[in-house]
């Protein structure tokens, strides 16, 4: 019922405030849980009641459903469950929000989605959680995230967007004791979005 606005976030942040369980999970419109996905995780919480929130493994997809070269799984970090704030500053966890389901109260006491950030706003949000509260993890591969050509944005705009997202936590003083690494996962973003754009260039003069 929503116009449209170009920004996720925002929408999501609707449905946050319209929700009245006690968990919320996430599903993006192109992937798909297996089979227990919702068990298991409400199941894991029950059994840790400290951790508000967690994930499960994720496999890539193309976009009919089948096997992506390379997609047999994400990256995720040496250690699974508990504090991992830093391993998302550094690029080692790979939480995908369709594997996400948080405690309700827990996504309104952080604040839900940020909206200035429309492409990896859900990167600010697990952030937040992650200073929160320790993680849960399901060591199984129960989301199927689909990679196709129709995404919402291309790699030039999501590494823009995450080295913005990386000034901003910076600019924060939300993590002083990473400031080393902030700036470390900045420069080596900037390296990368020169490659992507000199990527792009070369395909459309090929084109």
């Amino acid at each position: 019922f929503l116009p449209h606005s170009g920004n996720p976030p925002a929408v999501r942040n609707v449905a946050l405030r319209r929700a009245r369980g006690e968990y919320i999970a996430f599903l993006d419109s192109d992937d798909l849980w297996l089979p227990r996905k919702l068990e298991l995780q409400i199941a894991s919480l029950g059994e840790h009641p400290a951790r508000e929130w967690g994930y499960t493994r994720s496999v890539l997809v193309d976009g009919s459903g089948g096997p992506r070269e390379g997609g047999r799984g994400l990256r995720y970090p040496a250690t699974k469950d508990g504090w991992i704030a830093e391993s998302l500053l550094r690029g080692e966890a790979a939480v995908t929000q369709s594997s996400v389901l948080a405690r309700r109260d827990t996504l309104a006491r952080v604040g839900g989605y940020p909206e200035d950030l429309p492409i990896c706003g859900d990167y600010e949000l697990y952030l937040r959680l992650a200073l929160q509260s320790e993680i849960d993890f399901v060591d199984a591969p129960l989301v199927l995230v689909r990679r196709h050509d129709q995404h919402y944005c291309d790699d030039l705009a999501a590494l823009a967007e995450v080295r913005r997202f990386m000034g901003k936590v910076q600019r924060s003083g939300r993590v002083p004791h990473l400031q080393a690494l902030l700036r470390a996962r900045r420069a080596r973003l900037l390296v990368s979005l020169t490659r992507a754009w000199l990527r792009s260039r070369v395909r459309r003069l090929a084109s």
